[in-house]
């Protein structure tokens, strides 16, 4: 197995253990654009952020205002979430 051994103050350990935990996905990282009929990519873009941690490992998570797209990239398990997340919010 792989390893990376560490030794800093605990803060810098934790920011290391993030972008390893990000850079360990592998090759498994998609993409997907997803075009809103109601609601703004903008709002929903936030609110999906904000429930799958797109800062913390979560899927990727932009909106393009200009057309009304959000797009995503992560793995395929958080943009099936995402897509439901999205969904729910794109209503009338």
């Amino acid at each position: 197995p792989n390893a990376v051994v560490v030794t800093d103050y605990a803060e810098n350990i934790a920011r290391v253990q993030a972008l390893a935990a990000t850079l360990d996905r592998g090759g498994g990282s998609s993409f997907d654009a997803i075009a809103l009929q109601y609601a703004s990519a903008t709002d929903v873009a936030a609110s999906v952020g904000a429930l799958l941690g797109s800062d913390a490992g979560g899927p990727r998570v932009t909106a393009d205002e200009r057309s009304n797209v959000l797009l995503l990239r992560g793995d395929a398990a958080d943009i099936a979430q995402a897509r439901s997340i999205v969904a729910a919010l794109d209503t009338p």
